[in-house]
């Protein structure tokens, strides 16, 4: 397995022009702590599943559901044999433990996450709810 710093590095390199989802989804996230995971992207983290397997990898995506891709993955299933992929697809009901890395500022994080939510759309917001009455 690859030290932090190489991981850090490989994850760096992951496009990072993700966008956020329906309005529905947008909504979910900001009222759960999934908007926790979405702060994770591009990151390596491990993540446990309900099958005591364990899959880490680069954070690619996560939606509102908890549903995550991973890449550049590293997953032990629960007999402890490893095996690698380049892409990993996790749905959110077989998702029971994320770690977030120690290097995170998880406040930071939150907070501009938080921000690019709710401010999503704002110049170009419906018209029957503008504030210019």
């Amino acid at each position: 397995m690859l030290d932090n710093t190489k991981e850090v590095i490989l994850c760096a390199q992951v496009n990072m022009d993700v966008v956020s989802h329906s309005i529905r989804e947008r909504t979910i996230a900001e009222n759960s702590l999934v908007i926790l995971l979405q702060g994770l992207h591009g990151q390596v983290t491990t993540t446990d599943l309900r099958d005591e397997s364990t899959a880490r990898g680069c954070i690619i995506n996560v939606d509102a559901f908890m549903n995550i891709r991973l890449e550049k993955v590293l997953y032990r299933d629960r007999r402890g044999f490893m095996s690698s992929m380049d892409d990993l697809f996790i749905t959110g009901r077989n998702v029971r433990y994320v770690h977030i890395p120690d290097h995170m500022n998880i406040i930071e994080t939150q907070l501009a996450k938080i921000h690019r939510v709710r401010n999503f759309g704002a110049c170009s917001g419906r018209k029957e709810y503008s504030k210019n009455k």
